[in-house]
């Protein structure tokens, strides 16, 4: 469909809205400032407005999509099925749960500069952020015992804003 066709078809007035636009940018040259937004307008119009073909491609292809994206399963702490490809450690329990936290071992042996961020588990509709500096990350992967706690977040179940303590060592 045509910009003009929409404009026919929906009533949308884009002399008006350019004017309504312009009123907030009084310039010298309003007709020209004007005649630019319709433009910019147009055009951004004619790249909304798809084809039928258009949707339909790519409906299709969303569609094919969102089963496959959705097929990966998670416990939460970042590893399929449960398993942890690194060190795996048991929150402290806060508001009557706990949570678990994989620190993968790749980032153990290459850590980041920037250290890195895990999830923890989801327990209670909810889970938690947990930061590891390359410090922490480091002295893990050398054996040694790092405590850090986790973001403070609000347990949906029981509205408790609450953070856990996680003791992280290398066995």
């Amino acid at each position: 469909m045509k910009t003009e066709q929409c404009v026919a078809r929906y009533g949308c007035d884009l002399g008006r809205l350019a004017s309504s636009l312009i009123g907030y940018y009084p310039r010298e040259d309003a007709d020209r400032d004007r005649r630019i937004v319709i433009g910019h307008f147009t055009e951004l119009l004619s790249i909304i407005m798809l084809t039928r073909r258009q949707l339909l491609t790519r409906g299709t292809t969303l569609l094919v999509l969102v089963p496959i994206l959705g097929c990966s399963s998670s416990d939460g702490d970042g590893t399929p099925d449960g398993t942890c490809a690194g060190v795996s450690t048991t929150s402290t329990v806060d508001a009557q749960h706990t949570h678990t936290l994989c620190v993968l071992t790749t980032d153990l042996t290459t850590p980041l500069a920037g250290g890195v961020t895990y999830t923890t588990s989801v327990d209670g509709s909810h889970s938690h952020k947990v930061v590891l500096t390359q410090a922490d990350l480091t002295s893990i992967n050398a054996g040694q015992t790092v405590t850090v706690t986790s973001s403070n977040d609000v347990d949906p179940i029981n509205n408790a804003l609450h953070m856990h303590g996680f003791s992280i060592k290398k066995a």
